[in-house]
């Protein structure tokens, strides 16, 4: 029984690195689908004269669509903005127990993040909202970001808080990656 339980474990781990993999290329993809919308929308404004009535809208429902699916990747690669400087000046384990807490506040905010952005989800769909402009974008399609980018973090904050190897992390990311490599 306990081989079957390392076995579901070691699934879900890699479940959840695919994910978040997956989130960040969908992140990744964002970025550079933005380039290539204002791009264009700098051509036909400078150019032909002729602006596009939709490209600062993708733009913006492309730029949240980056931000959210790729905060689990973001902090799986240990790439958020942290403050070394004071953390360092604690103890090892007092560290650890500040990272811990941490993970803790990023797992309540992925909760409140999930039901009411699937609420607002919800509601857009119920009520057929569209955006305001001659896009008419039904706006449940780039609301839907939010929740899902929202779980990708929580189970990739859920991950890191059972990793064994969470001392490492804290202490020296350097070495983290290392380990994570073996």
């Amino acid at each position: 029984f306990k081989i079957s339980l390392k076995v579901q474990r070691e699934k879900m781990r890699k479940l959840c690195h695919w994910l978040v993999f997956f989130g960040g290329i969908a992140s990744a993809i964002s970025i550079f689908l933005i380039m290539l919308v204002m791009n264009f929308e700098v051509f036909c404004r400078y150019l032909l004269n002729s602006p596009t009535t939709w490209g600062l809208e993708v733009v913006s429902y492309l730029l949240v669509t980056s931000t959210c699916l790729g905060l689990a990747y973001t902090l799986r690669v240990q790439a958020h903005i942290g403050v070394d400087v004071v953390r360092k000046l604690f103890p090892i384990p007092v560290q650890l127990f500040l990272y811990r807490v941490s993970l803790l506040v990023i797992v309540a905010v992925c909760v409140v993040m999930i039901f009411w952005g699937w609420l607002d989800v919800r509601a857009s769909k119920l009520l057929g909202d569209v955006s305001l402009t001659p896009l008419a974008m039904p706006l449940w399609i780039p609301q839907i970001v939010i929740p899902l980018g929202a779980f990708l973090l929580l189970i990739q904050t859920v991950e890191l808080l059972y990793d064994k190897n969470i001392l490492i992390s804290v202490t020296d990311p350097e070495l983290n990656k290392e380990v994570r490599k073996s």
